[in-house]
């Protein structure tokens, strides 16, 4: 059994309901994709929102599964549906009430316009996923106050996971206080502990500045 398997059973499920059935915590909110890259991908978060169903309950009333590639926003299996299905949609679940409702021309043209832009289609899974992958991502920073100093969005991404805003975070190896300012950034409490007195008081300098 993959290892990142057994993590997300052991951090994410929240309870047991009556029929035994395990629920998981959604301890990360849902991010909303940026409207601006992913308009397509954006548009298919939201009109799901509107549906308000799970996904097994829209394939049930659908009577089939075609439209799982489009309301798997964040995959990079994401696609546009067919115009039929889309007039199914339409009929089914009447979206033309949807705030955000356009025809399907215009939503193909759209779709269109992202195909001949990179960044419109391929997506950041790592920056929506609401579990982590084996291997993370992220950004390298410029500005290097100590060796084992790791990045403050890896720190962000990891403390979103496992916390609640007002929740505390115990770093008990400071370093240059980037899990601190994370926390911060999250509206998160923190307690932290530093031996080196050199690296105490430039993590105090740096977490300061977010204060």
């Amino acid at each position: 059994m993959p290892l990142i398997y057994t993590e997300n059973i052991a951090v994410f499920i929240h309870n047991e309901n009556k029929e035994n059935k395990r629920t998981f915590n959604n301890i990360a909110n849902e991010t909303e994709i940026n409207k601006d890259e992913h308009f397509c991908r954006w548009y298919a978060q939201q009109l799901f929102k509107f549906i308000n169903l799970k996904r097994r309950k829209i394939h049930e009333i659908m009577k089939h599964r075609k439209l799982e590639f489009f309301f798997c926003f964040t995959s990079k299996h994401f696609g546009l549906l067919s115009e039929s299905l889309y007039n199914d949609l339409i009929e089914k679940f009447d979206i033309r009430k949807f705030e955000h409702f356009l025809e399907y021309k215009e939503l193909k043209k759209k779709w269109d316009e992202e195909k001949n832009i990179t960044k419109g289609i391929k997506l950041d899974a790592f920056e929506y996923s609401k579990t982590l992958n084996n291997i993370l991502v992220v950004n390298k920073e410029t500005n290097y106050f100590h060796p084992t100093q790791k990045p403050v969005e890896l720190m962000k991404k990891l403390i979103s996971m496992y916390t609640n805003e007002n929740d505390i975070v115990l770093d008990c190896f400071l370093g240059a206080g980037s899990t601190a300012i994370a926390a911060k950034q999250l509206k998160r409490r923190f307690i932290g502990s530093e031996l080196d007195k050199e690296f105490y008081e430039l993590a105090i300098k740096r977490i300061e500045l977010e204060i």
